[in-house]
């Protein structure tokens, strides 16, 4: 493994288990709060557009990067490809709670993109085989 690789791959890891810690941050402002009060615009709404979404983009756009330059591939593996989504999907749901929403329904969102987030981890350290392997 060369020194770009491994800084990317560094990069990546980094990203995504911010990830995590960005979106339990965000879900304790919520919960402090309370979820049940009028929505919180400030600190929350921070965390999501000034950390986790960009956290979010960076591992999605390493891990892009990452894919394309090893002999993993992008779509090569169906656990790759199911880590692109999930990410995309951690994405949307992660602008979509912003909004003028309930805090309900910020801390339902936030919560799936835990969820999404601990699937794509799982993915990453289990690697699981199926028989839907891409010919490169």
């Amino acid at each position: 493994m060369t020194g770009r690789r491994r800084l990317l791959l560094t990069l990546h890891v980094s990203s995504s288990a911010s990830n995590l810690g960005a979106t339990v941050l965000t879900l304790a402002l919520l919960v402090g709060a309370g979820v049940g009060a009028a929505p919180t615009s400030g600190l929350g709404t921070l965390c999501v557009y000034g950390v986790l979404v960009p956290l979010l983009v960076a591992g999605l756009l390493t891990g892009v990067v990452s894919a394309l330059t090893s002999p993993w591939g992008l779509f090569r593996h169906g656990w790759v490809v199911k880590k692109l989504l999930l990410t995309l999907a951690a994405i949307v749901v992660g602008l979509a709670v912003v909004g003028p929403s309930t805090n309900w329904l910020r801390f339902a969102g936030l919560a799936a993109v835990l969820a999404l987030l601990l699937l794509t981890t799982t993915l990453s350290v289990f690697k699981p085989k199926n028989n839907r392997r891409v010919p490169a």
